[in-house]
């Protein structure tokens, strides 16, 4: 299978709010599945947003306990019963809060790597 995206994503759990509507007055919660410097994916119980249209959100900056603005266009939109999840490619963000994000996947993931190797040593 060939991958189409440029970047690794880092399965990093964030919380994200975001407006349902432009009429709606309180903010929509949600978690990001993983974070990649072009794009995010994250899922909701509710999110009425179609593809190709620009969306802001706002997310969380990791042991920051601040958000940052995330301009994105949806790209996808899956939904079951229980919940929607969506793909953002970012158009605008916080250089400086997104390599935050991304540092903070990176060592996720190198910790689960090292796990990894770790135990199938132990099996050696």
């Amino acid at each position: 299978m060939n991958e189409k995206r440029k970047f690794i994503r880092f399965d990093i759990p964030l919380c994200v709010k975001f407006q349902p509507s432009t009429e709606a007055t309180e903010f929509c919660v949600g978690v990001t599945r993983n974070f990649s410097r072009a794009g995010l994916n994250f899922e909701s119980h509710y999110f009425e947003h179609e593809p190709e249209n620009t969306f802001e959100l706002k997310v969380e900056i990791p042991q920051q306990n601040t958000f940052v603005s995330v301009m994105g266009d949806i790209v996808w939109k899956r939904r079951n019963e229980a919940k929607c999840i969506t793909g953002i490619k970012i158009k605008a963000m916080d250089n400086e809060a997104k390599w935050d994000i991304l540092d903070c996947g990176y060592i996720r993931w190198v910790d689960t790597v090292r796990s990894k190797h770790s135990k199938a040593k132990a099996h050696y």
